[in-house]
């Protein structure tokens, strides 16, 4: 999950999704000195709050043309 999301957005786009699709703001959730570290901590907040699943569907339809992205949000559509 860490790579797709890497791979399909930067990070004012990252930013602006989870701002609109899970009403939380990036930077009070997940902190980081760099892109990864930004992700990962997201990853782990998401997890913590029982919000991945959200996260990965928002991702996923927010950038539906990145293969990557579409493979891991169908493992989540199958739970």
């Amino acid at each position: 999950m860490l790579e797709a999301l890497l791979d399909a957005f930067d990070l004012p786009s990252l930013c602006q999704l989870v701002r609109t699709k899970l009403d939380e703001d990036l930077y009070k959730i997940a902190g980081g000195k760099n892109n990864r570290e930004i992700v990962f901590s997201l990853l782990s907040w998401a997890e913590r709050h029982r919000r991945l699943a959200d996260l990965v569907r928002a991702a996923a339809a927010a950038n539906p043309r990145n293969e990557l992205l579409q493979r891991v949000a169908k493992f989540f559509d199958r739970e």
